[in-house]
């Protein structure tokens, strides 16, 4: 009797251990990387708008596809498709070299959240273009997409997944603008590579102001003159 209450009592004390380890290491496990957002407003900004997206934390952290992807659904899509762009028009622009499937953008932003080093704090950048004067929506896409084609693609080799966004269509006031959501590593014949550090910063924001501003007035220029 004695030696069966023993038993009884052996597999008790293994399984009060193991709980006891088991929460000693959730305990110790870091708390889950959180990304995080600056954003710089248009006030003082000739209609321009800059965002850096980090992660803080050292735990297991959310990646940024999630977060891109949103851009590209300022509403749900339906219920056949919800995975359906609703934003007015959007493309992934890549340098020339790039391997010809990261032009599928789920597999571009998965590539980038599965190759990102742990201790890698900088995520992506969002640069906003507004054009409160717009009379259609393809002239302004276009003049982002020269831009962001010229700044960031050819220039710094950086991928950018442009998105254009008509709040009018949906009853708003807001003015039509571009996105340019702008991952933060050299995109080449390999994949992802080199992180950008130059960019995500005030004076990384100043720069991209300013070229915009240039590039504007070159762009209002030339279409004057057609």
């Amino acid at each position: 009797m004695v030696a069966a209450k023993k038993n009884a009592a052996t597999p008790r004390k293994a399984i009060a251990k193991k709980m006891a380890t088991s929460k000693l290491l959730a305990e110790a496990r870091p708390a889950p990387s959180i990304l995080k957002a600056f954003h710089h407003g248009t006030e003082d900004s000739e209609n321009f708008g800059f965002s850096r997206f980090w992660w803080e934390g050292e735990g297991d952290r959310e990646g940024i596809k999630a977060k891109v992807l949103k851009k590209l659904q300022p509403k749900p899509g339906s219920t056949d498709d919800p995975d359906a762009v609703t934003a007015a028009r959007a493309e992934p622009l890549l340098p020339l070299d790039a391997q010809a499937d990261y032009i599928e953008l789920r597999h571009l932003l998965e590539r980038y959240d599965a190759t990102m080093p742990m201790n890698e704090t900088h995520a992506f950048v969002q640069v906003t273009l507004h054009f409160p004067e717009a009379r259609n929506m393809h002239g302004p896409f276009e003049e982002a997409r020269a831009f962001a084609m010229e700044y960031f693609v050819w220039e710094r080799r950086l991928a950018v997944i442009l998105v254009l966004h008509a709040p009018g269509l949906a009853a708003s006031a807001s003015h039509l603008h571009a996105h340019l959501l702008i991952p933060l590593r050299r995109l080449g014949p390999l994949g992802w590579g080199e992180v950008e550090r130059h960019l995500p910063n005030d004076r990384g924001r100043a720069e991209v102001h300013v070229a915009w501003l240039a590039f504007r007035a070159a762009w209002e220029a030339r279409t004057r003159s057609r």
